[in-house]
């Protein structure tokens, strides 16, 4: 399956599924639905659930008369659960298809069984660039890793004249490391300097002594690819570092 190219929701890729499946007659098509309902990536997994709620009811049926039936896991936002998730979505519930994980991490640890069972896969918003990578069956409807963190970094040097740049990430996360190390070579390749790297394991809360050793660089500017829970709590207790 090809990479789909530019950006999109689990609103639009479903908008795909309604519209391009076809029968001899009616039939019940059914696409399992994985993603983080609870746990610390909800934030993200409950707007995907509404987005899909709200497709279904505009368009119930198909315009051959068949029906699609969404069957929804929670993964509680761990990589282990999401692959439990996708293996029973295959083996037992025997759906045509898979939307999900919303995050890289999650979606990584699917890769294997969709291929392995000839099941597409289709995330949202997971940007690594391994997620599609030597995978046929797993798709995404969002750019990857290595194009947005090179227009980060563009941006950082062109637009914002930033020549000096520290950055924040989370060496256990995917995501992070993805961006942090396409931001990293595109920033060196425009120029600018990263005179600091400090860790934001995800869980955390106190990040005021890693934002202390980033003050004292002096940077321009500080390139943070995380996710929303830390990233808030960083941006908080660096305006109270001044």
């Amino acid at each position: 399956m090809n990479k789909f190219s530019g950006k999109a929701s689990l609103m639009a890729t479903l908008v795909a599924a309604w519209v391009g499946a076809s029968s001899a007659q009616a039939a019940e098509i059914k696409i399992g639905v994985v993603l983080p309902l609870s746990g610390a990536l909800s934030g993200y997994g409950q707007p995907s659930q509404k987005g899909l709620d709200i497709i279904q009811s505009i368009t119930p049926t198909l315009k051959n008369g068949d029906t699609v039936k969404l069957i929804v896991i929670d993964d509680k936002s761990d990589k282990v659960e999401a692959a439990n998730a996708m293996q029973r979505l295959v083996s037992s519930d025997k759906v045509d298809a898979v939307i999900g994980e919303v995050t890289s991490s999650n979606t990584l640890a699917m890769t294997k069984i969709a291929d392995d069972s000839k099941t597409p896969l289709v995330s949202s918003t997971a940007t690594n660039d391994r997620v599609t990578r030597n995978h046929p069956y797993v798709s995404r409807v969002c750019f990857s890793d290595s194009f947005q963190g090179v227009v980060g970094a563009n941006l950082a040097s062109r637009d914002l004249k930033a020549k000096t740049a520290a950055i924040v990430f989370d060496s256990s996360n995917d995501y992070s490391v993805g961006l942090a190390k396409a931001f990293r070579t595109q920033f060196l390749k425009n120029g600018g300097t990263i005179p600091i790297e400090v860790q934001a394991p995800g869980g955390s809360k106190d990040f005021k002594a890693q934002l202390a050793s980033v003050k004292a660089k002096n940077v321009d500017m500080i390139y943070m690819p995380i996710y929303y829970t830390e990233g808030a709590l960083i941006a908080v207790q660096a305006k109270q570092l001044g």
